[in-house]
This record gives C-alpha cells, structure tokens and sequence, in this order.
C-alpha cells in the first residue's frame, strides 16, 4: 500500500506490483511479465543454491557454495531494483487511455501518516467484517500477523541472513512505517472478540537462518516455526472454548 500511495493508486487494492503486470497483460505489454519470471526462475536458482549451501560438509564445498550464492543473490537483487524501476515507469500508463484496463488515480499522493492510518483502518475493518461474517456461520477465524526481516525484533541476523535484507527493498518502508500502526489496531480487535495474533518475534531465538529471500519469504525452518505457532494458537482457542 505504501507504493501504492507513491503512485497514486488507491489504498485499498492490491500492490501495484500485483495489479500493473495484470493490466499490462490485458493491454498486451509482456515487458512486466517478463520481468516477473525472470526474477521467479532467480528466486528459484537462488533457494535451491542457499539449501546446496546450507548442507556442505567441506569447507571447498561451502566456499564455492557461497560464491554461488553471492553470484545469484547480486543478480537477483539488480533484478528486483530494475523490476521497481520498471514498475515506477510504467504506472503512469495505469489509468491511460491506450489500455484495455485502467485505473483512476488519486488525486495526490498523501503524507506517510494519513497512508498509514488509512491502510491500517482498512485492515481492521477487513479483519472484523470476515470475522463478523464468519461467526454468523459458525466459522473459526484466526488472524495472524507474520514477522518480516524488515520489522525490527531481538533476532540477531547471522552474516548469511543479512543478504536478504535490502535497505533499499520496495517493502521496506512498507513494514517498518506500517507494521506499528497495524499493531495500533490489535487490541480494539481482540476487544471486538476477533483471534488475532502476533508473531512477529517468533523467530527471535532461533540460530538458523530462516528467511530465503529478500521480500518476505521464509525457509522451511522458518515455515515449521510459523505452522507449529499457529496450530497451537487454533488448538489453545479451541480448546479455551470446548472448556466454557
């Protein structure tokens, strides 16, 4: 949402890193697609080189392993860079006349506070409504927000670890400005009787490295921690429930 707001499109679609390549699609401009798979196939490449690392035995082997890794993570890294680029050049065509799809802009990009506050009341009244809706029909709802490297915790990133995080990642400014306000939000939340949980601390204690990108993305180690926290989350508030 916060590069929405740069480029003017409303807060409460999707990232107009999800919403350019399709409108491009529909207006026949693969250049964004494309670029799309390009960084896809390097995100792959890159995982499967950091589990060929992560599972040397020899030092020959870790230190060609971490070359590799470098290699890849540089390329993906000036792909992503030039991939925002891309999306910034081409948005201005978003609500062209020219395309099969368009999209009205706002009128003008608002100040980080007020982007943050809307965003954040959106999501609330998200999460309520589904959890409203849900109750009606006898429904289980969980909300769980998910830690991000670029969210400041405890977590000591290792010098591996470290590759994944980008100072200058489109996200960035996304979670470090949006995730305390989101947060703002929680108790009214658990106050209207919605099951929210935050977890963004989960991985504070753990040694391996749990990330296996630059965006958000986490390893299988990082995955087994979020699943065994949420199924014990369902299972306490179940559980909570049969007593009463």
């Amino acid at each position: 949402s916060h590069q929405n707001n740069q480029e003017r499109i409303d807060l409460s679609l999707p990232s107009i890193q999800h919403i350019l390549p399709l409108t491009q699609l529909a207006s026949n401009d693969l250049s964004v697609m494309k670029a799309i798979v390009q960084i896809s196939e390097l995100k792959n490449h890159l995982s499967t080189a950091i589990n060929k690392l992560e599972s040397c035995k020899l030092a020959l082997c870790h230190g060609w392993r971490s070359l590799q890794v470098k290699g890849l993570l540089d390329r993906y890294q000036t792909e992503i860079i030039k991939y925002d680029e891309q999306v910034a050049r081409n948005s201005s065509k978003i609500d062209g006349s020219n395309s099969l799809v368009s999209l009205k802009k706002m009128s003008e990009v608002l100040e980080d506070k007020v982007a943050f506050e809307k965003v954040a009341e959106n999501w609330y009244e998200s999460s309520l409504t589904m959890s409203q809706i849900l109750a009606e029909r006898n429904i289980w709802y969980f909300h769980f927000i998910q830690p991000n490297q670029y969210y400041s915790t405890e977590r000591v990133f290792s010098p591996e670890e470290k590759i994944f995080i980008i100072e200058g990642h489109p996200y960035a400014i996304g979670v470090r400005k949006g995730y305390p306000v989101l947060f703002s939000k929680v108790n009214s939340l658990k106050e209207a009787e919605v099951n929210i949980f935050n977890t963004v601390n989960i991985f504070d204690e753990e040694k391996e490295i749990v990330y296996r990108d630059a965006c958000c993305h986490y390893n299988m180690i990082g995955q087994t921690i979020l699943e065994e926290y949420i199924v014990n989350s369902i299972k306490t508030i179940m559980e909570k429930e049969d007593i009463n």
